[in-house]
């Protein structure tokens, strides 16, 4: 999990340095940076619309299975600008996703 969350922290600390904004872009390329990692303990999953990222998948290896870990559910401004971030953890004892975490990044990355 450390590696998971090492990875993810300096995945947002690039793209916070490459762009005020960031975009449908800027979350694919992270998301094909993750899944080319073969020795990691996780696997990566995504859904798109059209070229946009819309929900990654992160599961968890063990043993010979896959067992859900996180969920990240990415919407978009018309112009491609990335504008909410939605993360959840999988609640294994209830067996669903459970929203940990809300992100509107035009506050972050506010152009100047």
């Amino acid at each position: 999990m450390k590696k998971l969350v090492f990875s993810v922290l300096m995945c947002v600390a690039a793209m916070s340095a490459k762009a005020q904004v960031t975009t449908s872009e800027t979350v694919n390329n992270v998301y094909e940076e993750l899944i080319s990692q073969s020795k990691s303990d996780f696997v990566f999953n995504g859904e798109f619309t059209g070229k946009n990222l819309t929900t990654m998948y992160v599961y968890q290896k063990a043993d010979d299975t896959l067992k859900p870990y996180m969920k990240y559910e990415y919407t978009y401004a018309a112009d491609g600008t990335l504008t909410t971030k939605v993360t959840y953890y999988w609640n294994d004892s209830q067996k669903e996703w459970s929203k940990m975490n809300v992100v509107d990044t035009p506050i972050l990355f506010a152009k100047k």
